[in-house]
C-alpha cells in the first residue's frame, strides 16, 4: 500500500509539472524574453523577474511539448512516446558540421519562431545535429562544458527565442553522452536549459546525422551562390512537413531564410507556390519579371559593421552590389562603412560571375537626394505598416491582381528596408509609394528580412 501511495504521489507531482522553468541569467536575453512572451502566454508560456540571485534574471515558463515529432525528452537521451512505429521527421532539421557555424544556428532559430506566426510553437519540433567529433580528453568535465557553451550560444544568439521551441532537441557529437552534458549545464546557471533535449547519437545508429542528400550549399565562404531552390529542401510526407538544411559557411542560414518563410505557409496550410507570375504564361513573365541588371535600388539602413558583410554577400547571389545603397546615419558612421565596404569587396574573389561595382554608402540626405532624382516616384517600403501589402498573401484566383505585394515588388524602381532599432527614417518613409510586409509574428531582423523579399522578387531571374 505504501508503494502504491508513492506511486500515486509521484504522478501527482508529475501531473502539476506541466511547466518547465529556466532561469535568465543574461540581462540582455531575459529583458528581451520579458518582452516577446507576451504574444506566447496563448500557448502558456510565462516569465517573470526575479530578486534572488539579480534582479536583472528572469524564469521563463514554457509548457511541456505537444509535438508527436522526433525529439529527446528533457535530459533523457530517448525519443518522446509516440503511438506510430516510426515518428515522423523533425518539421526543420540542421546540420552542423563544425563548432565554429553553430553561432549562426540561434538566430536561424529566432528567424523561424517569428515567421512562423499563427503556428503553436508547441508542435514545432527542431532537431540541430552537432555533426563534429570531440576530442577525447583526460578532463571530460572540460570536453562536456564545451559542448553546453555551445547549446547556449544557440539560446543566447536566439535572443532566447529558441527556448519557444519546445521540441527542440540536439543530437550531440558521438564521443559525449547526455549525462555528461545535463551535467555540465546543471553545474552552471548561465548555460543549464532544462528544456531543450538532448539526444546520445548512439541512440540513432553511426550514420544519423552527419549529411543530408538534399541540402546542399554550391558556395564556400565568401563566394556567391544562386538563391536556393525551394524544392530541393521542402519535403512532404503524407501529412508531414518538413525541412532539412546544411549549414556549411556562415551565410547559409542567411541564403536558407526562405526555407523558413515556405516552411512557415506550408505549415499553415498555405500554397507554396515558387511564383505566381510563371501561372500568367510566358508574355507575362517576360514582361513584369526584373532581369538581374534591371534590379531596383536596394537600400538597406545599416547600423552595424556585421550586417553590412551579410548584406553585401546577399545581394552579390544576385549579381547586384552595384544596385545596393547602404544608409547610415551620419557623414562619421558613412566614412567608416564606406571604408568597410571597399575593404570587404576588395578582398573577395575577383573571378566570382558577379556584377562588378561597390555599394554605394549614403545619408539619410543623400539617400532622400538619390531617390526623388531616380526612382520616378516608385518606391516600396518593407514595414509592417498599416497599409502594407502582404507577401503572397493573396488567393491563387487573383494572381493577375496588379496590386498584389508581388507585381508591387517587381515594377518598382527601389526598395527599402529600415534601421533594426527605429525601422525607415521619416525622410525616407515619406516618399514611399507602397508598403509590402512579410508574414511574422513580429518585425525579422534586417538581413533575414531582405533574404525573404529579395528570394521571393528576383529567384526566379537566378535559377
Amino acid at each position: 500500500r505504501k508503494m502504491n501511495d508513492m506511486e500515486e504521489q509521484e504522478t501527482a507531482r508529475a501531473t502539476e509539472s506541466i511547466h518547465h522553468e529556466t532561469l535568465i541569467t543574461n540581462p540582455g536575453i531575459a529583458e528581451r524574453l520579458e518582452k516577446d512572451v507576451r504574444g506566447f502566454h496563448q500557448y502558456g508560456f510565462s516569465f517573470e523577474r526575479c530578486s534572488y540571485p539579480s534582479e536583472h534574471h528572469g524564469i521563463l515558463r514554457a509548457p511541456i511539448s505537444i509535438s508527436s515529432h522526433t525529439s529527446a525528452s528533457a535530459g533523457d537521451g530517448v525519443n518522446r512516446d509516440n503511438d506510430d512505429d516510426e515518428a515522423p521527421p523533425a518539421h526543420l532539421s540542421i546540420a552542423v558540421p563544425s563548432p565554429s557555424l553553430v553561432s549562426s544556428v540561434g538566430p536561424f532559430l529566432r528567424t523561424l519562431v517569428r515567421i512562423a506566426d499563427d503556428v503553436d510553437p508547441r508542435t514545432l519540433s527542431v532537431n540541430v545535429s552537432f555533426d563534429w567529433r570531440e576530442r577525447h580528453e583526460a578532463d571530460t568535465e572540460a570536453a562536456a562544458g564545451k559542448i553546453a557553451h555551445h547549446i547556449h550560444m544557440i539560446v543566447r544568439n536566439s535572443m532566447g527565442a529558441a527556448l519557444f521551441l519546445t521540441s527542440l532537441s540536439i543530437l550531440l557529437p558521438d564521443s559525449v553522452s547526455v549525462e555528461q552534458i545535463r551535467e555540465a549545464m546543471e553545474q552552471n546557471d548561465d548555460v543549464n536549459y532544462p528544456s531543450i533535449g538532448l539526444i546520445d547519437r548512439t541512440f540513432f545508429g553511426d550514420d544519423v546525422g552527419t549529411s543530408f542528400d538534399n541540402a546542399k550549399s554550391k558556395a564556400g565562404e565568401g563566394r556567391p551562390s544562386p538563391p536556393v531552390s525551394i524544392q530541393e529542401y521542402l519535403r512532404h510526407n503524407s501529412n508531414t512537413i518538413s525541412a532539412k538544411v546544411l549549414v556549411e559557411t556562415r551565410m547559409c542560414t542567411v541564403r536558407l531564410t526562405p526555407v523558413l518563410y515556405h516552411l512557415a505557409r506550408a505549415l499553415r496550410g498555405e500554397a507554396t507556390r515558387p511564383n505566381v507570375l510563371h501561372q500568367l504564361g510566358d508574355d507575362a513573365v517576360e514582361e513584369s519579371l526584373n532581369t538581374p541588371s534591371q534590379l531596383p535600388l536596394i537600400l538597406a539602413c545599416v547600423d552595424k559593421v556585421a550586417n553590412l558583410f551579410r548584406i553585401v554577400m546577399l545581394v552579390r547571389d544576385y549579381r547586384a552590389q552595384h544596385r545596393l545603397v547602404l544608409v547610415v546615419r551620419n557623414e562619421s558612421i558613412r566614412e567608416r562603412l564606406a571604408a568597410e565596404a571597399n575593404r570587404f569587396v576588395s578582398g573577395l574573389d575577383p573571378s566570382d560571375v558577379c556584377v562588378s561595382g561597390v555599394p554605394s554608402v549614403e545619408t539619410i540626405d543623400d539617400t532622400v537626394r538619390l531617390l526623388r532624382t531616380e526612382c520616378e516616384e516608385k518606391i516600396v517600403a518593407v514595414d509592417l505598416h498599416d497599409d502594407a501589402l502582404t507577401l503572397d498573401d493573396d488567393d491563387s484566383e487573383n494572381v493577375n491582381d496588379q496590386v498584389s505585394a508581388l507585381s508591387i515588388l517587381r515594377s518598382t524602381k527601389a526598395v527599402v528596408w529600415g534601421f533594426e532599432k527605429d525601422g525607415i527614417p521619416a525622410a525616407i518613409d515619406r516618399l514611399a509609394t507602397q508598403y509590402i510586409q512579410v508574414r511574422c509574428r513580429s518585425s525579422l531582423n534586417l538581413v533575414a528580412a531582405m533574404s525573404v523579399v529579395m528570394h521571393r522578387g528576383w529567384s526566379d531571374s537566378m535559377q
